[in-house]
């Protein structure tokens, strides 16, 4: 029963987060940065806007922003920035050997940054509603099996249709 709810949880919060990666990178917020939080992995976009850099907070990686994160590759490049304590994790320094340093990164990405961490929780960022307020879309909240989502909602003026963005459980 238990795994039923995890991975209802993990299709929801993917998909939703797909289409939230895929408004974010075509408005221009092509950089993400990954950060250590207290030993848990934090992803961010980033865009740069009147000479400062902005971030949005997403939340901690696990499967569903995993899966989502990938996805991003389909679109196009974006950047992608690190900060963490590299002498904590292990990691060689980056100044005496550079080759080997990105070697390690990548094997400490696969199996640290992006391991296969369960769905927790899929809930609001404050970052992202004001995301969404700005480009002028309304916050609704919808019952969808017992549950109540916050909706980000707009009509798209060119073709008329309802855009909805599931921006996650609200408690």
């Amino acid at each position: 029963m238990q795994a039923d709810v995890e991975e209802e949880l993990f299709r929801e919060k993917s998909k939703a987060l797909s289409e939230i990666f895929k408004d974010l990178y075509n408005d221009g917020w092509d950089e993400t940065e990954i950060r250590d939080e207290g030993g848990v992995w934090i992803l961010y976009f980033m865009k740069e806007i009147n000479g400062r850099k902005r971030r949005i907070r997403i939340g901690a990686i696990d499967r569903a922003v995993k899966k989502a994160f990938y996805m991003l590759y389909d679109l196009g490049p974006f950047g992608i920035s690190y900060d963490f304590d590299e002498k904590k994790y292990g990691l060689p320094n980056p100044d005496e050997d550079e080759k080997s340093y990105l070697k390690a990164l990548e094997l400490f990405e696969d199996n640290v940054i992006f391991a296969d961490r369960p769905v927790k929780d899929f809930k609001p960022s404050k970052h992202l509603i004001k995301y969404y307020y700005s480009k002028g879309f309304k916050m609704r909240i919808k019952t969808k099996r017992g549950k109540k989502y916050l909706y980000a909602m707009k009509r798209d003026p060119t073709t008329g249709k309802m855009m909805k963005r599931n921006l996650g459980l609200k408690t």
